[in-house]
């Protein structure tokens, strides 16, 4: 079942000056467009945190990494060891070299 519409087409051209008007709004960059080559769906990488050492934590064991200490660096997407707590209990999630 369709809606009908409550207008027939061409809605847009009320007057000479309004198509003008948005012809010239669909030509112009938008703020949110992307440079070609750029994918805007993740942040640049961030710088690392002072002294924290990157893990590699399956999503499904977040919650234990969380609960052991490890903390979550958004900019980078990555779990991570605070320079206060020891690297060994977290051997499991060390990246491989």
């Amino acid at each position: 079942m369709t809606n009908p519409l409550p207008f027939e087409p061409p809605y847009q051209a009320l007057s000479p000056e309004f198509a003008r008007a948005m012809e010239e709004h669909r030509s112009a960059p938008s703020a949110t467009s992307v440079a070609p080559g750029k994918d805007k769906s993740r942040p640049a990488a961030a710088a690392p945190k002072e002294g924290a050492f990157y893990l590699v934590v399956p999503f499904a064991e977040k919650d234990e990494a969380k609960s052991m200490g490890a903390r979550w660096d958004a900019a980078a997407r990555k779990w991570y060891i605070p320079s206060d707590k020891d690297r060994e209990s977290f051997k499991r999630w060390l990246p491989k070299a």
